[in-house]
């Protein structure tokens, strides 16, 4: 028969222990008893119940730490009194532990000890055993501690899909290495253009590294992210045939998940995007493409100034293709401003007449007219010098020798191109009578913009942008539309290049020379010896560089002139729609005959002697005075050449003389590197 050893000191008769060594019956008191943990003298005992073991929750805690209360059992008889005396055996799983392996109930029969729980969160159990009787087994909730440690999943991470996603997940543990609910606060640290955080996510934005700071409790841990996209492919482009204002799909790898980091081009104009993934692209083609022979152009996707290309078949031009003999009528202004003629089947060698045709129903009406072209023979994309028939053989002279014809030739040409400049300065002279200055208008729209809390500040340039400008020759209001891009961004100057120009995009170098000398020198020359061709910046709210686009459109419609400024672009868009609202110097690009080294050449005295007239302009138009006579204007424009001239060394001292030995020479053998 079972039986529990008591302390002889807990009875008071040998009677009682008697009744006590008979068989007793254990039960479990926990926190919460069934039954009262006292009660009388365990007297007349009578043998054990069968029952069987009770589970109690003793707590919860930290792990490590002890539980609060105590754990305690109840032991009576088989009469359900309780027992003092009786020994208790307990024991701890889970790594716990306990105050004392052994201990004897109490008066009330009941038997306490203290738990300290393990180091492994989760439930943790205790064993209280009472030798031949089932054992009761205790239960407690562990708890983790607070944090101690926070890890990623690794300590790099690699993203090579601009507009993906970074996995940046955290686990948090424990002293001990138990897993802590708390959640991870994660930031960028430091400042990176790789990354951007959107929400609880981190998304590639960029080329370049980044790290990210996992913070938890006092616990931190740092995750490097390398955004390193690979070079994008294009596999396909459809449809066959890509047209302006049409939409194109791009198929490819490589791409991104977010339109902003595309950077789309097709035949060298910047493409709205629509849609994007990883391997497809959807677009819209602007409608402002110029006139362009149907052929294969670049459709060319940049992703993190890695670029990837493929040639398509792009159409902006009426195609007319006419057998022998037959002609057509192009009286559409669309067919009339980009007609492609195409040389019949089999006829490699085929000729076109084309004659200009006003359709004016009044024979007193006369209308102007530009005549363009381009191809794709030998000459394709070249600009041709202009010929010019001498005024004096016009008139019934005659050129004894080929030498004296060229001569008379080019005296005519001379001729017709300073009586055309001086004609276009009196315009000038006659547009600022006849509107005024522009400063009050542009004042008064100052006020306007303060009053309604709106910026004039204008979006900054960088090179390698391209914008549209307005080419204004002849009128204020209607211009020719020139796409240009950004070669040169300086302190006082913006250069700008067609890109319909033959050789664009080769002669960055040169643009950068001729942008950087009018920084470094013509800039603060006129500004000192004749005026600010920035004197109006301030009135307009401009960028503060003065803007010099070299453009065909120069060499196309005004033969024999290098470059001209044109007072129009003063002039807010109320006053004249086509102006460019900057200070703007128009240049021509190199003709097919020389090099880009002989081209800057010949420009630099052009420069400052255009600056010249935007300094005069500007500064007339702040103070509102007249614009000066032709023959003073072109002569103060001589007059800035020579000041440039004498900057060069031995160029001649100012008011000093200067001779043929280091001016003339110099210019013939180019000492120093100096201009025409």
């Amino acid at each position: 028969m079972p039986q529990t050893a008591f302390h002889t000191a807990t009875y008071v008769s040998t009677r009682r222990l008697a009744r006590a060594t008979r068989a007793v019956a254990v039960m479990a008191c926990g926190l919460a008893l069934l039954q009262a943990c006292s009660g009388s003298d365990a007297l007349s005992p009578t043998d054990p119940k069968n029952a069987g073991p009770i589970g109690q929750i003793a707590g919860t805690a930290v792990v490590g730490a002890t539980l609060d209360a105590p754990v305690r059992l109840i032991v009576t008889g088989s009469d359900s009194k309780p027992i003092a005396g009786a020994l208790v055996h307990w024991f701890a799983a889970d790594g716990g532990k306990v105050s004392s392996a052994q201990t004897a109930t109490d008066e009330t029969g009941v038997a306490s000890v203290r738990w300290t729980l393990g180091t492994v969160a989760g439930l943790q159990t205790m064993t209280a055993t009472v030798v031949g009787l089932p054992s009761v087994i205790f239960g407690a909730n562990a708890v983790a501690d607070r944090a101690a440690t926070v890890r990623f999943g690794s300590d790099i991470a690699r993203v090579t899909l601009l507009g993906d996603t970074v996995n940046a997940q955290t686990t948090v543990v424990d002293k001990f290495g138990n897993a802590v609910p708390t959640v991870a606060t994660l930031t960028i640290e430091g400042t990176s253009d790789a990354l951007m955080a959107s929400g609880a996510a981190f998304v590639a934005r960029a080329r370049g590294t980044a790290t990210i700071r996992a913070t938890a409790d006092t616990a931190t841990s740092r995750l490097t992210v390398i955004v390193d996209p690979a070079t994008p492919i294009v596999t396909a482009v459809s449809p066959d045939t890509l047209v302006p204002g049409g939409r194109v799909t791009i198929d490819g790898t490589g791409f991104a998940l977010i339109a902003d980091a595309v950077d789309l081009n097709i035949a060298g104009l910047k493409v709205s995007i629509t849609k994007v993934s990883a391997s497809h692209i959807e677009a819209v083609l602007p409608s402002t493409y110029g006139c362009i022979a149907t052929g294969l152009q670049p459709v060319q996707v940049t992703i993190a100034t890695a670029t990837g290309q493929r040639a398509a078949m792009f159409k902006t031009a009426t195609r007319v293709s006419l057998a022998k003999g037959e002609s057509a009528n192009l009286l559409d202004v669309d067919q009339v401003h980009c007609a492609e003629l195409v040389a019949p089947t089999g006829n490699v060698n085929a000729k076109y007449m084309v004659a200009v045709i006003n359709t004016n129903v009044s024979a007193a009406t006369t209308t102007g007219f530009e005549l363009r072209g381009t191809g794709t023979g030998a000459l394709a994309g070249t600009v041709a010098q202009s010929k010019t028939i001498p005024s004096a053989l016009l008139h019934g002279a005659t050129a004894t020798t080929p030498q004296m014809a060229t001569a008379m030739e080019e005296l005519a040409t001379e001729e017709k191109v300073d009586a055309q400049h001086t004609s276009f300065l009196d315009a000038q002279r006659s547009l600022n009578a006849k509107f005024g200055s522009p400063a009050p208008t542009w004042r008064a729209l100052a006020q306007v913009r303060a009053a309604n809390h709106l910026s004039a500040v204008r979006a900054p340039l960088f090179v390698g942008d391209t914008i549209t400008m307005k080419a204004l020759y002849s009128s204020c209001a209607t211009g020719r539309d020139v796409r240009a891009r950004v070669v040169y961004v300086g302190s006082k100057s913006l250069v700008l290049e067609d890109v319909a120009a033959p050789r664009a995009g080769t002669m960055d170098e040169q643009y950068r020379l001729i942008g950087d000398e009018f920084d470094r020198v013509q800039y603060p020359l006129l500004q000192s010896k004749i005026g600010d061709p920035l004197a109006m910046n301030d009135v307009m709210q401009g960028d503060g560089r003065v803007t010099m686009l070299f453009t065909r459109y120069v060499n196309d419609s005004l033969p024999g002139i290098s470059g001209y400024a044109s007072a129009c672009n003063f002039y807010s868009k109320g006053t004249f729609a086509a102006s460019n609202e900057d200070e703007v110097f128009y240049a021509r690009v190199p003709n097919a005959s020389e090099s880009p080294a002989e081209w800057r050449r010949s420009m630099r005295s052009t420069m400052v002697h255009e600056g010249k007239h935007l300094a005069s302009f500007a500064t007339r138009f702040v103070n509102g005075t007249p614009f000066e006579e032709p023959w003073l204007e072109e002569s103060l424009g001589r007059v800035a050449e020579e000041l440039y001239a004498r900057t060069f060394s031995n160029g001649g001292e100012w008011k000093g003389n200067a001779g043929y030995q280091n001016t003339v020479r110099c210019e013939v053998y180019q000492c120093d590197d100096r201009p025409l």
